[in-house]
């Protein structure tokens, strides 16, 4: 049903109606947040066996939302639970690319380059990631950089 939905929003340009066929305006809430909702509904249950239906959504919905940095970290997050972990980092870094800031993306980004085997790439994002404003980031990443790179910073 939710694939339909997607089919629906592209054809109709994310331009939603109400059955009386009036423009439907002002929801409160939009159509990619209710998506990136039920994504967020499936993680949250824990059940692996809702992971390649999270996947195949997470990845609709980042077609239809490619500068979406949500729908970017709901494909790697779900790529990344299904083991695509090539996947789960072109999404990572899609979305990271769209907003350095966001630190859940370089979070996820270094981690991923990590289990790939790409340990130059994860060193210099969990470096920058010791750089953070954010106190626990910057704690998360130091311990990271001091256990698997035998960093102190």
């Amino acid at each position: 049903m939710i694939k339909e939905i997607f089919q629906l929003n592209k054809k109709y340009k994310n331009a939603w109606l109400w059955t009386d066929n009036k423009p439907a305006r002002s929801l409160g809430v939009g159509f990619e947040a209710s998506i990136h909702e039920y994504i967020l509904k499936w993680y949250n249950t824990k059940d692996a066996s809702t992971y390649p239906l999270m996947k195949d959504i997470s990845l609709l919905y980042v077609e239809q939302y490619p500068s979406d940095v949500i729908a970017c970290n709901d494909a790697g997050l779900s790529a990344m639970l299904t083991d695509d972990l090539r996947t789960a980092k072109k999404y990572f870094a899609q979305g990271y690319e769209l907003d350095p800031a966001d630190m859940l993306l370089l979070r996820n980004l270094a981690r991923v380059c990590y289990h790939l085997g790409e340990t130059e790439s994860a060193y210099s994002y969990y470096s920058i990631l010791a750089e953070s404003e954010d106190p626990d980031d910057r704690e998360y990443a130091e311990q990271i950089l001091s256990t698997y790179f035998n960093q102190d910073e």
